[in-house]
């Protein structure tokens, strides 16, 4: 997924070199997608968009006591899993084990951990047990792992197998929707639904922003330029940014791979998107291009005016609307 285009300027022959910061939306929208904090400044109503920088400081609230008080009703049980192939660990959070009830599995995008799903933990709650992961490289999954889609669908479609979960709906942000898809390729009886929001369906969209080859290529520029890569990582917490464009390197070949596989090999599972219209991360073309491709016999698409790659946050209530229908409707037999 492309970063909105901006450019970065580098100082004349024997002048320290100088990065332009074009304006504060573009660095808060690049640390939002890592900083915790940053994400709860979606306020009650379903419609508001990305703030100003100025506008993000004013209302900041700490994560950690939003996230307590959202889970403060609610038991977590929180433990890794271990993949027996590759020694990775995988933490695991998980909230209710009714047998009678759905389960959910929540993928985060590129970069992301498991708290990005938090303010969909009160409405879901109820109907559904919900399963919460850090996908290997990212939150307590290790660091600097790099794991195909292929082999991220074999770990988490065995983790979910030692969990005890025979099937279960996949709710999934940005990277994590090329997951899902990848996950309901593969075993598409085990995957009941998808709610799919700004996912990356489209390599033909898909492509390196210059900032995010800057990340992948930190470590190769000349010493001039490492005190301002330094404050960088300082700031946006650049270490998480390295893995996740590292992830989205082969994203294009990969995304060629799952498409062509789902085109010849179309499946059935209900699955609903969700696209902003300005969303500068993952092209809003993208719900065309997945219908074009006919790789998903059952979908459904929303388009959200004037709605960024953060609908995931901005409009969650009517995301959790949508989940929880597909819950009525959908037949969950116990396992």
């Amino acid at each position: 997924m492309s970063f909105s285009r901006r450019k970065i300027l580098f100082g004349a022959a024997g002048v320290a070199p100088v990065i332009a910061l074009p304006t504060a939306d573009f660095w808060f929208q690049y640390k939002n997608d890592i900083h915790a904090e940053l994400r709860s400044v979606i306020g009650e109503v379903p419609n508001v968009q990305l703030l100003r920088g100025s506008d993000i400081q004013k209302r900041v609230i700490d994560t950690r006591e939003k996230a307590a008080a959202l889970l403060a009703n609610h038991t977590v049980i929180a433990r890794p899993w271990s993949d027996t192939h590759t020694n990775i660990k995988i933490a695991t959070y998980q909230i209710g084990q009714d047998l009678d009830k759905p389960t959910i599995l929540f993928l985060h995008g590129t970069p992301g951990f498991w708290g990005d799903h938090v303010y969909y933990i009160d409405s879901l709650a109820e109907h559904a047990n919900l399963i919460f992961i850090d996908r290997p490289g990212f939150g307590d999954s290790g660091k600097n792992q790099i794991v195909p889609l292929v082999e991220q669908s074999r770990m988490l479609r065995a983790m979910m197998d030692d969990l005890g979960v025979q099937r279960y709906h996949i709710v999934a942000h940005s990277w994590g929707g090329a997951v899902a898809a990848q996950m309901a390729l593969d075993d598409a009886f085990k995957v009941t639904a998808m709610t799919l929001v700004a996912p990356a369906l489209a390599p033909q969209y898909e492509n390196l922003d210059i900032v995010q080859r800057v990340i992948i290529n930190s470590g190769n520029f000349v010493s001039g330029l490492d005190p301002i890569l330094f404050l960088m990582r300082r700031w946006l917490d650049m270490e998480s940014y390295v893995t996740a464009a590292r992830e989205l390197e082969g994203a294009n070949t990969q995304l060629v791979t799952l498409t062509g596989d789902l085109r010849h090999s179309p499946i059935a599972t209900p699955t609903t998107i969700f696209q902003g219209d300005r969303d500068g991360l993952v092209d809003p073309r993208t719900p065309a291009a997945v219908k074009e491709n006919k790789g998903f016999r059952n979908l459904k698409t929303f388009e959200i005016y004037g709605g960024t790659h953060q609908i995931y946050w901005t409009h969650f209530p009517v995301i959790s609307q949508n989940i929880r229908e597909q819950l009525r409707r959908l037949s969950y037999p116990r396992p």
